[in-house]
């Protein structure tokens, strides 16, 4: 037996949790880039993608 042992189901939840935390603040970047005019110019995201966001 290795000292390492990892409970696969274990990994998978712990994964889901960082996964979790880690895509608000991505998201919210995303968001706030998809909405300036600066950065997209006429690409910018519409009231319903924001909305739905």
């Amino acid at each position: 037996m290795s000292v390492y042992e990892l409970d696969p189901i274990r990994a998978l939840v712990w994964s889901a949790i960082v996964n979790g935390v880690i895509s608000v603040p991505i998201m919210v970047v995303m968001m706030w880039i998809g909405q300036s005019p600066r950065l997209m110019g006429e690409l910018t995201m519409t009231v319903r993608h924001r909305l739905l966001g």
